[in-house]
């Protein structure tokens, strides 16, 4: 339903209200399974599945596509056919890959591990334990409550721009120089600010990518082309975890940091190159 004046708006909407839906899912959900039972939250959950149905039926507007229409798609398509695997095509794809692996994938399931290389000891507040986990839960679910306010925000000026790349390299190398500094960082209250700077970045970096994405998809094969770029985010994302926990394993969790920053890296000077290579107005 959007276009290239506020695809990334959009896109940023989107991002941060399906954020915030998991969060108070994850909240709601576990609060009221404390309270009553398995059984009646997801009963409940199902039920509000189902009464968001005729709000679909009356909230999507209807399209209506003439053959004319028709025709003119399937020309543009045949036209932007030969050129959807481009080199440009690729690096988006790559740079799903990379926000998936980074952000749902290392991040994600080290983020604890990496606060208790530095949190050594866990604090007590009002007769509560706040540990690893704790600190871990709560600097992913601010990005959450945020998204929805800073994403669309986010997205405005990705609109905005007429380089859309230099603000994708802004999270590349911004997140990359940061991840080689968080595992050095001795003092948890330093951590805790990096890591929340870092949570900037991801949304930023979610935010540009999924637009660069669907930018794309608007010009080639719409099906195709978010098809591709949920599966290699997925994939990212399954793989993250596996590589991190290797490398944690044999190593440590700042070597787990230091391939990933390099990484990061590797794929903004990939960016450079070619945006001098040829001029990128996606």
């Amino acid at each position: 339903m959007s276009d290239d004046l506020n695809r990334g708006r959009f896109i940023g909407l989107y991002n941060g209200l399906w954020g915030i839906g998991g969060l108070f899912g994850m909240l709601a959900g576990g609060l009221l399974v404390d309270q009553t039972s398995i059984l009646f939250v997801t009963t409940l959950f199902g039920f509000l599945g189902l009464f968001s149905i005729p709000f679909v039926w009356f909230l999507i507007p209807a399209t209506k596509v003439t053959k004319k229409n028709d025709d003119n798609e399937e020309s543009q398509l045949s036209e932007n056919k030969k050129k959807f695997f481009s080199t440009y095509t690729i690096m988006v794809l790559t740079t799903g890959l990379a926000m998936g692996f980074v952000i749902f994938g290392v991040i994600a399931s080290t983020l604890s591990p990496l606060i208790q290389h530095t949190y050594t000891e866990d604090l007590i507040l009002f007769h509560i334990t706040i540990g690893a986990a704790t600190l871990a839960g709560l600097i992913q679910g601010v990005r959450w409550g945020w998204d929805p306010f800073v994403a669309p925000f986010i997205g405005r000026m990705f609109d905005a721009s007429h380089s859309k790349i230099n603000i994708l390299l802004i999270p590349i190398f911004g997140g990359g120089l940061l991840l080689f500094i968080l595992p050095n960082l001795q003092s948890i209250i330093l951590l805790i600010i990096g890591l929340l700077l870092f949570q900037i970045i991801s949304t930023i970096f979610i935010t540009s990518t999924d637009t660069l994405a669907t930018n794309l998809a608007s010009r080639t094969n719409r099906v195709k082309m978010v098809t591709l770029h949920t599966i290699t985010v997925d994939v990212g994302a399954a793989l993250g975890p596996l590589i991190s926990f290797f490398i944690i394993e044999q190593f440590s969790i700042s070597m787990t940091y230091y391939f990933t920053a390099g990484f990061l890296i590797l794929l903004g000077f990939a960016w450079s190159l070619l945006k001098f290579k040829q001029p990128l107005h996606q």
